[in-house]
């Protein structure tokens, strides 16, 4: 997977908005999250951080940012940044990428 193919599959995986489709389903996740998601199909990023892997979503102008952040409490007490997005089904995403 090249940088390209990568922002083509993030654009159709992660929706900020609804498409009324049965492919998606609402989902909140952090930014941790998609990239873990990416770091299983690719490594094209490189040895990335979570900061460099956001400010590379933000300069590829990916749908994803548009979405607005909001905090909450995670399992471990710490307060997570995470975004609703409409995520493509993981049974649909793996048939087509």
């Amino acid at each position: 997977v090249n940088q390209t193919q990568l922002v083509e599959f993030l654009n159709t995986k992660y929706l900020p908005f609804d498409v009324n489709s049965d492919l998606y389903e609402s989902k909140s996740l952090s930014f941790n999250e998609i990239f873990s998601d990416v770091l299983k199909i690719t490594n094209v990023l490189g040895d990335n951080t979570i900061n460099e892997f956001t400010k590379w979503c933000s300069h590829k102008k990916l749908r994803l940012m548009k979405t607005t952040s909001k905090r909450k409490m995670h399992e471990a007490g710490q307060k997570v940044a995470t975004r609703l997005f409409y995520t493509l089904k993981n049974n649909v995403a793996g048939k087509n990428h």
